[in-house]
């Protein structure tokens, strides 16, 4: 069985690198046009290249999204940007507009494409259609469920990407015009105002107010940390995390949880779902769900607030002018976020009293004072909206490093030789210095290897290092770690062109308009046949007609 690929997204530089320091297979990004999340920051073109280049040297795919639909005085600056995309080596592109499609399909036919959500593709029919027209992954609808995106795995020869944590439309995916009708920004060019995240009121048809100033449309978002097994065991190609617009704590603690979750399977080792959830719930937390998955509507709604409501963390005991006495929840420390159990009203935790003493942290359990600048009552609970030790972990995950191994030769009267392999990739390298007797300190096989393993600012770590010294022989340690810089450079540049194409500069020209007819033609709509007769009678020359009728014509 084939491992699933875990895929991050990344709205800005900060946020891919943590996504790939903890542990995602592939990243999807977007460039400053072209996009479905036009308010994330994006990446211009020199970031894109060097976020593909820092991602390949780790081994990790970047997916970049072309996803909204294009209007045609557009598209010859998307051929530019197409043509950018092609050269620097980018594993595929995300689609939603078909004449993108039909475009890359013709122009550059080695490039994979990903037909995006925003296609709503939803059934059997639909995959295979896109198949036939060359496109390689479907990011299927998140409205399926699992036995649907199974059928449709198992009947189709293209890879399948599915949604397994994020945000979730109330809409059905990709035909969503609330943001459009209602402030002129389209969910289809990337400008989605989210109209759904507003309060709302709930009125019978009598006018009656059923509801009042509720989130009413609001989803929780979906979490599917739970039921892994089952997702891998449906064959899905790549699990795709939701979250462009989201910073990079969130990614990271996502991606390491879901990345846990999928390596514990695979080596069949018990996973702690509870655990791995309640740790992603102290980064951001407005319910979660599992959305359609299981042939039911999703099981919670954010009514109360589409924001961050973090977790429960205090019960207030007393109230008194200067500070509220509370029994802790969970451990609380200086820096923390606190906030009603709406989010509504909330500050940073600046002081902590424990025993009449200031203390930078108390524990679960504990009876402490906090001064704060919002009102509460007596037996309210307050949430923790931000977790600071929690967010300065993830800040500090450990870099990705790609495993390599070296061999070493140090001869008499010759340069030092140098073999990494990596992967497919092999270098060779030759010192420019020359060895010599040693007139005092000889190289050692202990000191060429401590040398020639320094590589902390690379992508790299040695795994395996080899190493034939002949004794009573010297070389400067400049010269060593010249060559061992000069080696690195070299793998990392033989990796690089692996994954580059040639420059391409695609012509384009415009197809003009065509002369618009001088007889208006008119359409009709009806259910009843004796509008038809009226409209033959007229000479419409098109009438739509509701054809689930069970009449006789």
């Amino acid at each position: 069985m084939k491992k699933v690929e875990l895929l991050a997204p990344a709205g800005d530089y900060e946020a891919l690198t943590s996504a790939v320091n903890a542990g995602c297979d592939a990243v999807y990004l977007g460039g400053k046009n072209f996009g479905a999340r036009a308010y994330a920051t994006n990446f211009d073109y020199d970031d894109l290249k060097s976020a593909v280049e820092f991602c390949h040297l780790r081994d990790v795919k970047v997916y970049v999204t072309v996803n909204t639909l294009v209007a045609n005085e557009e598209f010859e600056k998307l051929v530019n940007y197409l043509d950018f995309l092609y050269s620097i080596g980018v594993d595929a592109v995300i689609v939603q507009d078909m004449g993108v499609l039909k475009f890359l399909r013709e122009n550059y036919p080695d490039l994979k494409v990903h037909a995006s959500t925003q296609m709503t593709v939803h059934n059997l029919e639909g995959v295979q259609e896109l198949a036939e027209k060359g496109v390689s992954r479907v990011i299927l609808s998140r409205e399926l469920t699992l036995k649907e995106i199974k059928d449709i795995v198992q009947n189709s020869n293209i890879e399948i990407e599915v949604f397994v944590h994020g945000a979730l439309c109330v809409s059905y995916s990709g035909q969503c015009f609330m943001s459009s009708i209602l402030g002129g920004r389209s969910g289809n060019r990337g400008r989605c105002a989210q109209p759904c995240r507003l309060k709302y009121s709930l009125v019978d048809k009598e006018g009656k107010v059923l509801e009042k100033d509720l989130h009413l449309l609001s989803m929780a978002d979906l979490c599917t940390i739970e039921h892994i097994p089952k997702l891998i065991e449906a064959g899905i190609t790549s699990f795709k995390i939701e979250g462009r617009m989201k910073n990079a704590e969130y990614v990271a603690s996502v991606v390491k949880a879901y990345r846990e979750a999928i390596d514990s399977f695979y080596e069949g080792r018990t996973f702690d779902s509870g655990k791995a959830i309640e740790e992603m719930s102290r980064i951001f937390n407005r319910g979660f769900s599992t959305g359609y998955l299981f042939g039911v509507k999703p099981s919670k709604m954010s009514y109360l607030s589409p924001k961050n409501t973090g977790v429960a963390a205090a019960e207030v005991i007393s109230v008194t002018s200067k500070t509220s006495k509370l029994r802790l929840l969970r451990d609380i420390a200086k820096g923390d976020g606190i906030s009603d159990e709406k989010g509504e009203k909330g500050q940073k935790v600046e002081i902590i009293f424990k025993n009449g003493k200031k203390v930078d942290r108390a524990y679960e359990g504990d009876i402490i004072e906090l001064p704060l600048k919002f009102y509460v009552k007596e037996g309210e609970i307050l949430n923790k909206t931000y977790d600071v030790l929690l967010n300065d972990k993830l800040k500090n995950l450990l870099s990705k490093k790609i495993p390599i191994k070296i061999y070493a030769e140090l001869k008499k009267d010759k340069p030092l030789y140098i073999k990494i392999q990596e992967g497919i990739h092999t270098v060779e390298v030759y010192s420019d210095e020359i060895s010599q007797i040693a007139e005092k300190v000889s190289i050692e096989e202990d000191f060429l290897k401590d040398k020639l393993t320094q590589i902390n600012d690379t992508a790299f770590y040695v795994e395996e290092i080899e190493v034939v010294v002949e004794k009573g022989l010297y070389m400067s340690v400049k010269g060593i770690k010249e060559a061992r810089r000069k080696a690195i450079e070299m793998l990392e540049k033989r990796k690089l062109e692996y994954y580059r194409r040639e420059e391409k500069h695609t012509f384009f020209s415009l197809l003009p308009f065509k002369e618009k007819k001088e007889k208006v033609s008119l359409t009709f709509y009806t259910d009843k046949v004796e509008h038809l007769k009226i409209a033959s009678q007229l000479g419409i020359e098109y009438v739509y007609f509701n054809y689930k009728l069970d009449i006789k014509l």
